[in-house]
């Protein structure tokens, strides 16, 4: 058994180029100073690739671990990064190494406004692992902006988090429950696709009955009723697609906490535009419009 701490080093950002940003610095002087408190402790430092990070060829933890040892750190000391791209996936690998390998505590090295989300995902994934976290200060300089992205991060985490199965020393990839969500994942994406077809068959339906119908009423109360019909598939549609959106993080998480990347952890849609919107927002939008045509035709019908 390991007797030394893990040193777990978040990293931050860094240019096309490859040049660290000064609060990734700061995060690396604060691991410096650790290494040099305790003689055997080792640093992980995380981060692969991301378009809010690195757009480079190279991992970013490689830059963290140049940085390092450029500042008189040993290579020994420092472990290869992890294949992550956000806080919790990197927490997912480290566990993983951290069970591996027993080590006696973990010290997460980041700076002062994100630690709480790092407290508040340690709480959920290293139960049981004896931890603590360390604070880098801000330049004074960035310190605003920082806190206004953390803040939409931490919040986007706290409403849309899920807990994958978490790795144990020497345990299989848990098949059974990765299958069970792959079937949740699929199901609800075919119930949100049903409702989208639903609405555009209804709707199709709906124009083609009014063509033909005579008098006010009964065209303003088929419109209006196609106009419910098509929202109550709306919300049909919003929950199933947040559902299948929730079985596919979950797989992916499954993944990558146990070191197994597949399909879920490898894929990275290619956006041709990047002006143009989601498809679930852009189905969204085709709900919202078809709506607003019935109910207006609907209200056009009842006056007129």
């Amino acid at each position: 058994m390991y007797s030394q701490p893990l040193i777990l080093l978040f990293g931050h950002e860094n240019s096309p180029q490859g040049q660290l940003s000064e609060v990734a610095n700061s995060r690396c002087n604060v691991a410096i100073d650790l290494l040099a408190q305790h003689s055997n402790a080792i640093v992980l430092p995380t981060g692969a690739f991301g378009e809010h990070f690195n757009k480079t060829d190279r991992v970013h933890s490689s830059y963290l671990r140049n940085y390092l040892t450029n500042h008189g750190v040993e290579e020994g000391r420092v472990l290869l990064g992890t294949d992550s791209s956000n806080t919790l996936e990197d927490c997912l690998c480290a566990r993983k190494l951290v069970m591996d390998n027993s080590y006696s505590s973990v010290i997460a090295v980041t700076s002062e406004y994100h630690s709480p989300r790092v407290r508040y995902i340690f709480d959920r994934i290293f139960r049981g692992i004896e931890f603590s976290v360390k604070e880098a200060n801000t330049p004074p300089e960035f310190i605003n902006n920082e806190k206004r992205k953390e803040k939409a991060s931490f919040d986007w985490l706290k409403r849309n988090w899920v807990t994958p199965p978490l790795y144990e020393k020497n345990a299989p990839f848990p098949d059974a429950v990765y299958e069970a969500t792959s079937n949740d994942q699929r199901h609800y994406d075919t119930v949100s696709l049903g409702a989208v077809t639903g609405a555009i068959v209804i709707s199709g339906i709906i124009f083609q009955t009014v063509m033909t119908s005579t008098g006010t009423f009964p065209k303003a109360a088929i419109l209006c009723a196609g106009a419910l019909i098509d929202f109550c598939l709306l919300v049909i549609f919003e929950r199933c697609a947040a559902s299948a959106r929730t079985a596919r993080r979950s797989m992916r998480l499954t993944e990558i906490g146990f070191g197994v990347r597949g399909f879920s952890a490898s894929y990275n849609p290619v956006q041709l535009f990047k002006w143009l919107p989601s498809i679930q927002t852009a189905v969204r939008y085709l709900f919202a419009v078809v709506i607003a045509v019935l109910v207006t035709f609907g209200i056009l019908s009842a006056v007129g």
